[in-house]
């Protein structure tokens, strides 16, 4: 039996932008995706006090982590300083929770690995269909123990 086509997402962020977005502006939207078409999930990842992002090299090997200097940054008005720390990850849950609106998707904070499984098993985007099922080793099991038993009694 074929599903519906249409995709559910669950989508797993900390919020950072890239690039860093001026303050107040909301990203633009994909022209071809209208909000509610595509459903799901917007999971926030990461905590409220900002964190080293680690750097890998091609292999994934870690090789460090991220400065303020290998990263756009927006810079003030005036040129002479650094608004903000993209360097840096901290959740941005006011803007995903926004974002999620926008999209017509679901906010969930992730505080540990059921919030993605109770997101996974919401009813709304449960799919119900009937599925093949080989139940042909049932009767080749019993006859291969009743020959079993045969020979041994």
């Amino acid at each position: 039996m074929l599903l519906r086509t249409r995709p559910d997402v669950i989508f797993i962020s900390d919020g950072q932008e890239a690039p860093p977005l001026i303050p107040g502006e909301s990203p633009a939207l994909p022209d071809d995706v209208k909000p509610g078409e595509v459903r799901g999930w917007i999971i926030g990842a990461g905590g409220d006090t900002p964190q080293r992002i680690p750097r890998s090299d091609a292999d994934g090997h870690r090789i460090g982590y991220w400065s303020a200097n290998d990263v756009v940054q927006l810079v003030s008005p005036d040129g002479r300083g650094i608004l903000g720390a993209e360097h840096l990850s901290a959740l941005r849950e006011p803007h995903l929770q926004q974002t999620a609106a926008r999209v017509g998707y679901s906010y969930a904070r992730m505080t540990d690995a059921d919030s993605i499984a109770k997101a996974m098993r919401d009813e709304r985007f449960v799919r119900r269909a009937p599925a093949p099922t080989d139940l042909y080793w049932i009767p080749a099991m019993l006859a291969a123990l009743l020959l079993a038993w045969r020979y041994l009694t």
